[in-house]
């Protein structure tokens, strides 16, 4: 009987000994598993953010390239100086249109961002430009000649309703040769979306899902 009941406590021990050592593997397995969730959903976020701080500095880096471009061309010593000539009526000004319009293609040609480069006088009428249908159309009312007069405008995203095109417009007053003050009118460049989209879906060190 005493070997029986030893043989039974024994038996006892045995199996609280293996359920203590079950629950404990079991509890471990549970927070290793939820620790590495939270980890891998950690490195997941952060990689999304750096993505995004990365793509938001790239965008800002191509708006700046942008501008300066817009700079380089409107104030461009030919530009002005035939635009003018052309804005004052002078009697070569269809010889002086054709060559500016030869000298605005060579910039475009250069600028793969660029859709259209033009010129728009203080009546907001298009004097000139690269995409000649569009040389006498009034933008006396668009935003990018209105406060294109004062500064430099960036208008936003939108599709334009005589081209079709979706892009922006950077626009900007085109000065006077001598004076270097008078505004002559609104110099413009279009871009299409083409340069922000590469950036935008640019997929570097993002998985197959966007993951990192």
């Amino acid at each position: 009987m005493a070997n029986i009941l030893k043989r039974s406590l024994k038996f006892r021990a045995f199996v609280i000994f293996m359920l203590v050592s079950v629950i404990s593997v079991s509890l471990l397995g549970a927070i290793a598993y939820y620790a590495g969730k939270n980890i891998l959903q950690k490195t997941i976020n952060d990689g999304y953010v750096g993505k995004s701080q990365t793509t938001e500095i790239s965008i800002s880096q191509f708006m700046d390239a942008s501008k300066r471009e817009f700079a380089l061309v409107a104030g461009d010593h030919f530009i002005r100086e035939t635009a003018e000539k052309i804005i004052k009526k002078d009697p070569d000004s269809p010889r002086l249109l054709k060559e500016l319009i030869s000298y605005m293609k060579g910039f475009i040609s250069a600028n793969p961002d660029a859709t259209e480069y033009f010129i728009v006088d203080m009546s907001g009428k298009i004097i000139a430009s690269t995409e000649e249908k569009q040389i006498g159309l009034d933008k006396s009312s668009d935003e990018y000649f209105v406060k294109g007069q004062k500064e430099i405008h960036i208008k936003d995203v939108y599709k334009s309703g005589t081209t079709g095109h979706i892009g922006f417009v950077i626009s900007g007053p085109l000065l006077c040769m001598e004076s270097n003050k008078d505004v002559l009118g609104v110099f413009g460049i279009r871009f299409d979306m083409a340069g922000i989209n590469e950036i935008t879906t640019d997929r570097t060190g993002m998985g197959n899902t966007g993951e990192t």
